[in-house]
């Protein structure tokens, strides 16, 4: 009966530490999903702005860029797109608050 009980304990210990790292993959997974949710948020958010200020030639294109980026599913990649997109929007922010005091 002990060793019985012993094995059923270590059967436990083992499903325990499996469950463990199921429930760890899980949550990686949701915070990669959260943070590629976040990125392209910010990227659509500056191509909304960008509409405002910029021709719209230039902004298709951007968006164009996007959806081929988009497709490839690289948060890597989305994330210096974004960091691309922050550097250009930020350009015309700039032009357009020079254009207002002229």
């Amino acid at each position: 009966m002990r060793e019985r009980l012993l094995r059923a304990a270590d059967a436990v210990n083992v499903l325990d530490e499996e469950m463990a790292s199921v429930r760890d993959e899980i949550m990686d997974a949701q915070n990669s999903n959260r943070q590629r949710a976040n990125v392209i948020s910010d990227i659509l958010n500056n191509i909304e702005n960008l509409y405002q200020v910029a021709n719209e030639r230039e902004v298709n294109k951007i968006q164009k860029e996007f959806f081929q980026i988009y497709q490839q599913d690289d948060i890597g990649i989305l994330k210096r797109f974004s960091k691309q997109l922050d550097i250009i929007a930020e350009t015309y922010r700039v032009q357009s608050v020079l254009n207002s005091i002229k």
